[in-house]
């Protein structure tokens, strides 16, 4: 497994919070995986340069890093019920 750097700038929020989560495990650089944790985007370093480049990506595809909290609003996991 990769050694998890970190302060890596995300390709779709902009902020410095992705980090190297997996590489190709013979060794080889053949790929890296990307995470960002503040986001949850990921991508290859096997993509094309439109996925990985920030100055070829296509704006619709960005996400503005101060609303990502009110964009990603996540389903809340509901109570438990009673047992009687």
């Amino acid at each position: 497994m990769a050694e998890k750097n970190t302060n890596i700038q995300c390709v779709r929020c902009l902020s410095e919070t992705a980090y190297l989560a997996a590489s190709a495990p013979d060794g080889s650089g053949a790929w890296d995986l990307y995470c960002c944790s503040y986001c949850n985007y990921g991508w290859r370093t096997t993509e094309g340069s439109e996925i990985t480049d920030v100055t070829k990506r296509d704006p619709r595809f960005s996400v503005d890093k101060n609303e990502v909290e009110s964009v990603f609003c996540l389903n809340p996991i509901p109570k438990l019920l009673n047992k009687e």
